[in-house]
């Protein structure tokens, strides 16, 4: 009977620790997994954020380049019209129309700047998703190879990668 308590005590307790172990690294998987969620929640909320401010400055402008517009094609037909020059054909016109095609211009490289800032916000977001799967992913590696070592009863310094 004392052979038999001598070699069931040491197993039991080795089954216990190596159960106390699995719930540890499961409650810290667990911990990781939500801090990963909450990461990338708040990254999505900043991307956002600036996606918005993006988009507002987009529209301020806008509305600049219009009143911009109207104040120089106004100061064109004044110009014009003190010179005894038609705003309505020929020359006067084509000052006007040379007005509009500039602002247009520049609205279209705007548009374009615009493109590639909300791009590179959801490249940053992507970056940030990827980094945060990484980390989890090393958690989890790590956890199992803890796991497996522990079962095997290495020491903690063996590295089995």
């Amino acid at each position: 009977m004392a052979a038999l308590t001598s070699t069931v005590v040491p197993a039991v307790l080795t089954g216990a620790s190596v159960g106390l172990n699995l719930l540890q690294r499961s409650q810290e998987l667990n911990a990781a997994e939500a801090a990963a969620k909450q990461s990338a929640r708040a990254n999505e909320a900043q991307a956002d954020l600036r996606l918005e401010d993006l988009r507002t400055q987009q529209a301020e402008e806008a509305a600049k380049r219009r009143d911009a517009l109207r104040r120089a094609q106004a100061r064109a037909r004044a110009t014009l019209s003190g010179r005894g020059v038609g705003a309505a054909g020929g020359s006067g016109a084509a000052v006007l129309q040379g007005l509009a095609a500039e602002t247009a211009r520049d609205a279209e490289f705007s548009g374009q700047e615009f493109d590639l800032r909300a791009e590179n916000i959801r490249l940053g977001l992507d970056t940030s998703r990827q980094r945060d799967l990484l980390r989890l992913s090393e958690t989890r590696r790590r956890a199992q190879l803890d796991t497996l070592r522990q079962g095997l009863s290495l020491p903690s310094r063996f590295d089995l990668i």
